[in-house]
């Protein structure tokens, strides 16, 4: 690690940048900043995860491994971020978070997962043969055994359900044996990782996210591109796009009876999830696009006179 510090000091010192920034708190953050003290440059941490970044040291996220809860570790990093330069977040939610534990709000930017219009939008040519879509990494975070359940609870009132599962991930055999158990085998696909998600968005017509934990979840954001109404837990900083009625429907955590009704009632109605569907995609349109993020680094940036930046 010593090494590895004295290497991007020595990197820094070349290149002269002027801010140092840090992709989560843990351990880029936290190196970041350490680097921005011995060379006396601004630093940006970007905090992607949402407050459970920071809570518990980390313990209830996937990006980093803490053996237990530690609030050693979150006070450790709340001190860090009260004195960090600029500190980008992806909602709303995590904004009030730090601020209501001393970060300075004029040093907190929203800057959220932006998306590429010209690959993620509504393809007509498309049969959307699939109800459903979660496109996730499966890992205990995203709950996708809640979603099974969803997809049983459903099939008694729409036979003919049909359900996409999207993303490979460790818990995946175990989960296809529960689906196996719900008898749900025949109307759910786990199609493993995929690039192209824009065409599994395309075949749908609903998107789902069961998650216990997000920050503002990239694949939600994608899905709405591709004019797909939302219907999400209301957790993290979801609430910023899921808007409850009109892009979608946002359910208290785990209600699984929640989500069954608000599932229904759009899988009952073309109309409904049409208009959902079109206002879900003007919202990523205005606000969610590479080119807004261009444009907000640039409003961020540019008070730095010939600004560069470094990336650890």
């Amino acid at each position: 690690m010593a090494l590895r510090v004295g290497a991007l000091c020595w990197e820094i010192a070349r290149s002269r940048p002027t801010v140092i920034m840090g992709i989560y708190i843990m351990p880029h953050g936290l190196i970041a900043f350490a680097l921005g003290r011995l060379t006396r440059r601004r630093v940006c941490i970007h905090v992607i995860g949402g407050p459970r970044e920071i809570i518990d040291g980390g313990y209830w996220v996937d990006q980093w491994q803490v053996r237990r809860p530690s609030k050693r570790l979150e006070r450790l990093y709340l001190a860090v971020l009260r004195h960090t330069d600029m500190i980008m977040v992806v909602g709303s939610e995590t904004k009030r978070y730090l601020v209501a534990q001393g970060v300075p709000a004029e040093r907190v930017h929203l800057m959220s997962s932006k998306i590429d219009p010209e690959r993620f939008h509504p393809m007509p040519q498309i049969a959307r043969d699939y109800d459903l879509v979660l496109t996730a990494q499966l890992i205990p975070r995203k709950r996708v055994d809640l979603f099974l359940r969803l997809v049983a609870d459903l099939r008694r009132l729409h036979s003919h359900i049909r359900a996409v599962v999207v993303g490979d991930g460790p818990q995946r055999p175990e989960l296809e044996s529960i689906a196996a158990r719900l008898d749900v085998s025949g109307c759910v696909d786990f199609v493993g990782f995929h690039e192209e998600t824009e065409m599994y968005y395309n075949r749908a017509k609903i998107f789902v996210l069961t998650s216990s934990a997000e920050g503002l979840s990239l694949a939600m954001l994608e899905a709405m591109a591709c004019g797909l109404p939302a219907v999400v837990p209301a957790v993290g900083d979801l609430a910023d796009v899921v808007r409850d009625g009109e892009t979608g429907y946002l359910v208290p955590d785990d209600d699984q009876e929640a989500f069954v009704r608000a599932l229904s009632r759009l899988i009952e109605s073309d109309d409904l999830r049409q208009r959902l569907g079109q206002t879900a995609r003007a919202t990523i349109l205005d606000g969610y696009t590479v080119h807004d993020g261009a444009r907000r680094w640039d409003e961020l940036l540019s008070s730095e006179p010939r600004v560069s930046v470094h990336s650890v």
